[in-house]
């Protein structure tokens, strides 16, 4: 994608957890993504699952799912281009909580599948 002359790879995937690793629950961690410039206000999260042993490299890949997504919305005089992003496992759900622009957050609840159950063993603190 070809953005202001600048050329973005769009459609990948950042993997943050992988088949059968185990998880404690309510084990919270973060990662930071960022807006294409400050011209774009509305920027679209989306939390993928796969059911497969290999890590996939795009969301068009053989079993990748999408578990939940969200929208985040910039103010017009906002110069911020980070995002950061907390995910915690729940025994039932995926909490994923976005923080924007120093102050703006949003969380959605995201129920696990059967596939992601089956391959996440979850531990109990």
């Amino acid at each position: 994608k070809d953005i202001h002359g600048t050329k973005y790879v769009t459609r990948i995937l950042n993997v943050f957890a992988k088949k059968g690793a185990e998880i404690n629950l309510n084990y919270k961690f973060e990662k930071q993504y960022y807006r294409h410039s400050i011209q774009r206000k509305d920027v679209s999260l989306q939390v993928y699952e796969c059911d497969k042993d290999e890590i996939p490299k795009s969301i068009e890949d053989d079993g990748v799912r999408e578990m939940g997504k969200f929208e985040l919305k910039f103010p017009e005089n906002s110069d911020k281009l980070d995002i950061k992003v907390e995910y915690s496992f729940d025994d039932t759900i995926l909490v994923v909580t976005a923080i924007w622009d120093d102050h703006q957050r949003k969380r959605v609840h995201i129920k696990h599948s059967d596939a992601l159950k089956q391959r996440t063993k979850k531990i109990k603190e």
